[in-house]
């Protein structure tokens, strides 16, 4: 008995040796659906906010460029859509996003508490409709020249970024800086 108890001690090791290399580097997760991207030195004891992010065009691996050495820097999982896109129905990517959130706890160390929604011009107006669509798994809103649609403004005007971080960039220049303001 005092062997099998040896032996399981043993595998035990080398099995956590095995997950701390695996998440002593980056590493991204590819599906159909979206991009994971998961930065060096994760630690998996611990659980570290997630960017859910949205591109026009559906670019997930420009959304993971885009963040990746902020990721690294400040330890942020990334969850790039590939099903998002200008001009479509966001639904199915939505609910791709909060399936990841709820019920990817066991599998990546991400902190339900501390979800980010992000995109650029297109991809940010749907950050902004994905945080008053799911206010309760939305902790901030990072919008680069990406306004609120005006549908949202008008519906949840008194209610949208209520206990949330929510940051515009954009530049004078940038053409939806006037509904922006």
């Amino acid at each position: 008995m005092k062997i099998l108890r040896h032996i399981f001690f043993i595998l035990v090791m080398i099995f956590t040796s095995v997950m701390l290399l695996i998440y002593a580097e980056a590493r991204e997760a590819k599906t159909d659906k979206f991009i994971l991207y998961i930065p060096s030195g994760i630690d998996e004891s611990q659980k570290y906010p997630l960017v859910i992010g949205f591109f026009p065009d559906g670019n997930a691996s420009g959304i993971i460029e885009l963040w990746k050495d902020i990721a690294e820097k400040h330890k942020l999982i990334i969850a790039a859509s590939k099903e998002f896109q200008n001009n479509r129905d966001p639904g199915s990517a939505f609910s791709t996003m909060t399936t990841l959130v709820r019920h990817s706890g066991s599998i990546y160390p991400i902190d339900k508490s501390r979800v980010i929604t992000s995109g650029f011009s297109g991809g940010g107006m749907t950050a902004h409709m994905f945080s008053v669509s799911y206010p309760d798994l939305t902790w901030a809103v990072i919008s680069n020249c990406g306004r609120i649609h005006p549908d949202y403004m008008e519906k949840e005007r008194y209610l949208y970024a209520r206990n949330k971080l929510v940051v515009f960039l954009a530049g004078t220049g940038d053409f939806n800086y006037g509904h922006m303001k």
